[in-house]
This record gives C-alpha cells, sequence and structure tokens, in this order.
C-alpha cells in the first residue's frame, strides 16, 4: 500500500535534523514554520532524533555564580587564547545559586526559595513552587526524565537528627506534569551530597564507602521510574568530553583545564569566577520546561 507523503511531512523531516539555533532563526520564515518550531511535538521528535540516530549536537558547559554557558568544544580551537568562549544568563531576581543538573537540554537551578526550569537555548524558564523542605546541612538534589511516565522529575532530600541521635532522610520528588511536590518513602538512604547527574533515566551521586584506609567511592543511582535507590555500582574509567578526545577539568572556581591525553600536554583556561561554583553538562534541544503547563 502506497504511503501518502506530503509536502509538510517532507518539510518537518528536514526541520527535525538541523541543530536548535538554526530551527530557532528559521521561526523567522513565516508563521507555519514559527507554528511548527514552536510546537512541544516538533521539539519531541527532534529529541527523539537526536538520541536514536546518535546525533551528536552541539553540548555547552553551564556554570553558576554568575551563569554562564561555557562553549567546551571550541577549546579545541587554535583562535582560543586566553579565555574560553562564554554566553551569559540573565534571570532576573531568580538569579540562582546552584545546579540541581541537567536532562535533554534542561537545566535545574537552586534559587533562594525553591527551583527553576531553564533551556538556556531557548531562554524559557518556569519558576516551580516552593517545597516545605529546609535543611541547613546534608542536602542533595538531582533532575532527570522518567520515559515510563514521559515527565521530568526533580528529586531533593535532606537528613536530620532523630530523637534517638540516628540521622533520617525527607525525600521529595516534583513532577513537571503535575506540578506538585510529594514525599517518598526514604529508608537506608546513603550518605548522599550536592547535585546528582542524570543518565538513562536514573540520577548518580558519587559516595564514600567504608572505613579508614579501605574507603572507596561508588556511583549510587536513583531509578526515576522506580522512585528507589538501586545497587551501587564502580567508578568508570574517565573518558573523553570533546571531538578531538581532549578532557575538560574545572579545576576550581577560577580555571578550567584542556587536557590532552595523548601527549599529556594541557592548556589553562580563566573563568569568570564567584564563591561557590557548581557546573552541568547540556546539549541544546527545544524541550521547553512548561511540560504539560503551556504558557
Amino acid at each position: 500500500m502506497a504511503v501518502n507523503i506530503t509536502e509538510e511531512d517532507i518539510i518537518i523531516d528536514i526541520l527535525s535534523r538541523l541543530p536548535v539555533k538554526s530551527l530557532m532563526r528559521f521561526k523567522c520564515v513565516s508563521k507555519r514554520w514559527r507554528s511548527l518550531i514552536s510546537d512541544p511535538h516538533f521539539a519531541k521528535l527532534h529529541l527523539q532524533r537526536l538520541i536514536l540516530e546518535n546525533i551528536t549536537p552541539s553540548q555547552k558547559i553551564i556554570k553558576s555564580n554568575p551563569l554562564q554557558t561555557i562553549d567546551y568544544e571550541a577549546l579545541d580551537s587554535d583562535e582560543v587564547k586566553n579565555h574560553v568562549l562564554v554566553e551569559s544568563h540573565d534571570l532576573g531576581k531568580d538569579e540562582p545559586w546552584g545546579l540541581a543538573g541537567s536532562c535533554h537540554g534542561l537545566v535545574s537551578l537552586a534559587v533562594d526559595d525553591g527551583f527553576l526550569v531553564y533551556n538556556p537555548t531557548t531562554k524559557e524558564s518556569r519558576k516551580l513552587p516552593g517545597s516545605d523542605l529546609l535543611a541547613e546541612h546534608e542536602f542533595f538534589h538531582g533532575f532527570g526524565y522518567s520515559s515510563t511516565t514521559d515527565d521530568y522529575k526533580i528529586v531533593q532530600g535532606a537528613f536530620f537528627k532523630a530523637n534517638d541521635g540516628s540521622k533520617e532522610c525527607v525525600l521529595e520528588i516534583f513532577l513537571l506534569r503535575s506540578g506538585s511536590w510529594r514525599r517518598v518513602p526514604s529508608k537506608d538512604v546513603p550518605k548522599l551530597d550536592g547535585a546528582g547527574i542524570y543518565l538513562n533515566g536514573s540520577v548518580h551521586w558519587i559516595v564514600n564507602r567504608g572505613i579508614g584506609s579501605r574507603t572507596e567511592q561508588a556511583i549510587i543511582p536513583f531509578g526515576l521510574a522506580t522512585e528507589t535507590f538501586e545497587e551501587a555500582i564502580p567508578i568508570p574509567k574517565v573518558e573523553a568530553y570533546t571531538q578531538s578526545k581532549n578532557i575538560v577539568f574545572q579545576m576550581d572556581v577560577s580555571e578550567m583545564i584542556l587536557f590532552n591525553p595523548e601527549d599529556g600536554t594541557y592548556k589553562n583556561y580563566p573563568i569568570e569566577e564567584d564563591d561557590n561554583v557548581e557546573s552541568a553538562i547540556y546539549v541544546e534541544t527545544l524541550v521547553s520546561p512548561h511540560v504539560g503547563h503551556e504558557p
């Protein structure tokens, strides 16, 4: 049976293969193209093509304090001499103090009264309602995607001292589609801290295990579908970041290093710094932070 392929089908197929920055410019071609590229279904198609066809999108580093994007692929260029290429982001009164993680081009930012989900490429942002979970110390958080519910989730937890002197964990999850927080059971939670890294349906934290000279590091995953902590896995060997097989290190709040593992050489790149800098890698996508709550 013949398949009827329309002109619009062909246009969508071509556009879904293009990088996001080109698509952002093509919104000006016509009202129809603007509507098509802005459609959440097209954004999902574009993301699925990146994932399923193993297309390498442009990847960037976003860092806090101040909030800036760092084009680390550009570090490989001989034209970059003294400073990394950066793009500043102004979120007004919602200036973040930390990063909770990144997933599918979205970045979760910790702000004074909660979280903000932001797409650094499209500049769309969404302020989330606050939670009643408060903790001055031993706080951890993460951000990722659950394919079983087609939803993005923020995980946050804090440790409190119980009446018997032991440490108890309170764990909360925010679902972007429902737009609300809820608490989940949390027994025998490992000692986690800071922001986790999302990969393959789970958020991962690095923890120290053992006592004294037998202490070793391991990765603790939290499955976003099951909403449970999974079995610890060993630390893998470091692989390259960049297309030329160089490795990017953030040494401290004021410096990044591009290391060439083949000849042992490295380059220093100063970065604008402040206290308590955090960073995360993100890819350029059209995914909107207004999942289930289109503005």
